[in-house]
């Protein structure tokens, strides 16, 4: 993204100061006059839509339809969505927009256009965009959901199944200035600019069981320039030099909450040369990223590789080929196929704050989000993608249930508790680490012996609140220890004798002190 050098923050009262003092005549229409020159006080925004290719995502779904009705923006980032100061950017509250999210024009940079608009002149740091509801009288034209509502999934092979909206119909999904390339949209008057908001779907569902799905909006947004060449490179095996299709390539930077901790900021996938590429518009030219590489091949036999870290690159960079290494499998003194690892284990919710044996009529449901981390050196941890479920992390809902199955054996909730089961596919092997160097093929470490080593993160909120964390801790664990420290956090897989079969181990979460009743 460009820096512009001048930035206007304009409206009627704010210019009349200098109106008057130049001589000028001016209306609130768009434009100043003076003589016979008429300046122009608003911008045009053009706004388009896309959503990042979703890695081993799209294995779990066809389709992804969300209805679009109004995108609206506010120079104040803290402006109610029902307060003052609003310009609607796209408006199609007379013709809705249903697109899928998952077959949009393109899985690169083309863009999926939602409209054109006129706006004063400023810094607009903060963005809205409004769904339609599902129970709405004014369906979209060529409706996909079929009967679902106006939002819904599409299982792989299945039928539609309604998406479950919070707010989004009434209040908009909120992109604040954090989540906007340079803190904000800069619309300058007399000039137009390309905004595009950047749906991302595979950190946007959370499922909340008996096959039902809720809508937790991940959006971001920024000005489309040609000239950001944004960030590519392949993905090779490293024996072979062969390219790996389908591998998951993530974009990580430190979260919010702890910066030695990398969350996913966009993700994509390799074509069937390796290739893979992010469009400079949903990146920030001053930021540096930490590029994530994982794979598993499919066939009778899956391979699994090593995960591959990048450190330190940024947009405009071409990484070149990146390394992954086949994860072979050692049984006594004979190699055998790589095999995946696994983390299972149940989450448990209840509101009973004096002892995790919560009493029946104590269970509550919270959304709970499960990340997958190791350690790369200098306290720094990276966001490891599972190769099922979500591509970055996986998040769900827990139920008040007799059983619940999520893709794993039905289990007897304990008694007074909300809880859900869960499984993380991961690779089985610690991950190959280097820095990039501009101009420089980038040298990469060879992985640590086994045994491989995770962490788990359980983050915690309730279902009608995507935006606060609810039960007490909020996060578990609430600290990290690296190295192995730290047994209660960090899972060691392949270790002999192993805790279970397969490359796999246990662990369960109890979360307590959850809000009740909402």
């Amino acid at each position: 993204m460009r820096n512009r050098k001048l930035t206007f923050y304009t409206s009627c009262a704010i210019l009349m100061g200098f109106i008057v003092s130049a001589g000028l005549m001016i209306s609130c229409g768009g434009s100043a006059t003076t003589g016979s020159m008429t300046v122009s006080t608003t911008g045009t925004v053009n706004t388009s839509i896309t959503d990042p290719p979703p890695g081993s995502f799209t294995t779990e779904f066809d389709s992804v339809y969300v209805t679009i009705t109004k995108v609206t923006a506010n120079i104040s980032a803290d402006a109610d969505p029902n307060g003052s100061g609003w310009q609607t950017l796209v408006d199609l509250t007379s013709n809705p927009k249903q697109i899928d999210l998952l077959n949009l024009e393109s899985t690169t940079c083309l863009l999926t256009q939602l409209g054109t608009a006129s706006l004063p002149a400023g810094k607009y740091q903060q963005i809205r965009l409004y769904l339609l509801a599902n129970n709405a009288s004014t369906p979209p034209a060529n409706d996909s959901c079929g009967g679902a509502g106006y939002n819904c999934v599409v299982p792989s092979g299945g039928s539609a199944q309604p998406l479950l909206l919070s707010s989004e119909a009434q209040t908009g999904i909120k992109i604040p200035s954090s989540q906007i390339t340079s803190g904000g949209l800069t619309v300058d008057a007399g000039q137009s600019v390309d905004l595009n908001i950047n749906f991302v779907t595979a950190r946007s569902l959370v499922y909340q069981g008996n096959g039902q799905w809720r809508l937790k909006p991940v959006l971001h947004a920024g000005e489309v320039e040609t000239n950001n060449s944004g960030l590519s490179g392949t993905v090779v095996d490293s024996a072979t030099s062969a390219p790996i299709a389908g591998a998951t390539v993530s974009l990580e930077q430190p979260s919010d909450s702890n910066p030695n901790i990398d969350t996913v900021v966009e993700s994509a996938t390799t074509d069937a040369n390796g290739n893979f590429s992010f469009c400079g518009s949903d990146l920030s030219s001053d930021d540096t990223y930490d590029v994530v590489v994982t794979a598993m091949t499919g066939g009778a036999t899956p391979v699994t590789y090593n995960p591959t870290v990048t450190l330190g690159v940024k947009v405009g960079d071409a990484l070149g080929n990146i390394p992954l290494i086949a994860e072979p499998l050692q049984v006594g003194t004979t190699t055998t196929t790589s095999t995946p690892a696994n983390i299972v284990g149940q989450v448990t919710t209840t509101v009973n704050s004096d002892t995790n044996s919560a009493t029946s009529g104590d269970e509550t449901a919270a959304t709970i989000t499960l990340t997958a981390l190791q350690d790369v050196g200098g306290g720094k941890m990276v966001t490891i993608p599972p190769f099922s479920n979500m591509p970055a992390t996986l998040s769900f809902t827990t139920v008040a249930a007799p059983t619940v199955d999520n893709g794993m054996s039905a289990t007897t909730c304990p008694a007074g508790t909300n809880c859900q089961n869960y499984q993380l596919v991961l690779p089985a092997s610690n991950p190959s680490i280097g820095t990039f160097t501009a101009g420089q093929a980038t040298a990469y470490s060879a992985p640590a012996n086994n045994p491989a080593l995770y962490w788990v993160l359980a983050t915690s909120v309730l279902p009608t609140d995507t935006t606060s964390e609810d039960c007490t801790p909020s996060s578990i664990p609430s600290t990290f220890v690296t190295g192995a420290g730290d047994p209660l956090q960090g899972y060691q897989i392949g270790v002999d004798p192993a805790p279970l079969p397969d490359n796999t181990v246990g662990q369960n979460f109890d979360f307590v002190a959850c809000t009740a009743g909402q």
